[in-house]
């Protein structure tokens, strides 16, 4: 059977090639192989299946894969270029828990900020936190930019990278 008529009616991920063997097994094979971060975390480049939709299916599962591995990337870059403009913080992205296959799960698109240095009752006082959790990238750099202003205002810690961002009483 050609490729064509085995993905009549449910067409493939692009870049990918499905067909039925002689044997009536369907196969879906990519044409260009995943990254290999994405094959690590256990995309694989050839799936079969016993029929033509749980083989898009498992298609679909790999290009899922290769997808949050990506994120999963972006999210680490991000979070070490933070870690610069913020030298105070250790910044992490947070993640889905593993799915039922035991695969990792991907980025939530969250994030956690934890100081290096505990605070002091002073700095507490203050309005300085030890841990900022938010659920998006925007959300988390003006809660640092906060945090730096109300740490330089009081003599805690550097300028802010970029004062203009929050406004002055």
């Amino acid at each position: 059977m050609t490729a064509a008529t085995a993905a009549e009616g449910f067409p493939p991920a692009a870049g990918w090639i499905v067909w039925q063997s002689d044997t009536g097994r369907w196969w879906a094979t990519r044409s260009h192989p995943f990254e290999p971060e994405a094959e690590l975390a256990g995309a694989c480049r050839t799936v079969d299946a016993d029929d033509h939709i749980r083989v898009m299916l498992s298609v679909w599962d790999q290009e899922i894969i290769a997808h949050d591995q990506r994120l999963t990337d972006m999210a680490r870059r991000l979070a070490t270029a933070l870690e610069q403009i913020h030298p105070a913080w250790r910044i992490q992205p947070t993640f889905h828990p593993e799915n039922v296959q035991g695969r990792a799960g991907g980025w939530t698109g969250g994030w956690t900020a934890t100081r290096h240095a505990p605070l002091t009752h002073t700095q507490r006082a203050a309005g300085l936190l030890p841990e900022i959790t938010r659920s998006d990238t925007p959300g988390l750099r003006m809660a640092l930019a906060v945090q730096d202003e109300i740490a330089h205002r009081h003599g805690h810690g550097p300028a802010p990278p970029n004062p203009a961002w929050i406004s002055s009483p």
